[in-house]
């Protein structure tokens, strides 16, 4: 089993900051949760940069992941920030060919970064938070959406 925590747009990071070496994932998020398709709150970039600062310092590293808004002009500088993992919905579920958005998305982030980054579809759930592994090809699989519940297509990489 994997903790994790999630903190809103309004919550500081001072929130997390004694607990980081016991969790496994810190989820940013970047718009106010609870449905899809909102802008990206811009301030976000700045916090994952500061969190970023925060685990360097840390022996145990947790992921940080940022959810809402991310799409291709935005991925690029999350990943410049420091985040690990991307969750983008709309970005990808609305594009012609979601397929060829992820690919897009992970090209311009892996290229920017120089390092490994993992891109999801939909929140899966901490307990489902990924390993931070760089691969291309997208798969579908169903499952359940640990935040309401709802049966899902979820693109992962394979």
């Amino acid at each position: 089993m994997k903790a994790g925590v999630a903190l809103n747009p309004a919550t500081p990071l001072a929130m997390v900051e004694e607990v980081l070496s016991d969790v496994d994932l810190v989820l940013i998020m970047s718009v106010n949760p609870g449905f899809s398709g909102q802008s990206f709150i811009t301030s976000s970039t700045d916090k994952v940069r500061r969190l970023r600062q925060m685990i360097d310092r840390l022996e145990h590293r947790p992921l940080i992941e940022v959810d809402g808004g991310v799409n291709g002009k935005t991925a690029p500088m999350l990943v410049a920030a420091g985040a690990d993992v991307l969750v983008s919905g709309s970005y990808v579920f609305g594009a012609e060919d979601p397929e060829a958005t992820i690919l897009s998305l992970k090209s311009r982030d892996s290229m920017l970064a120089g390092r490994s980054v993992q891109l999801q579809s939909d929140a899966v759930g901490i307990g489902n938070a990924p390993q931070v592994e760089h691969r291309v090809t997208p798969t579908t699989k169903r499952g359940i959406d640990a935040y309401d519940g709802r049966l899902c297509d979820f693109l992962e990489n394979n």
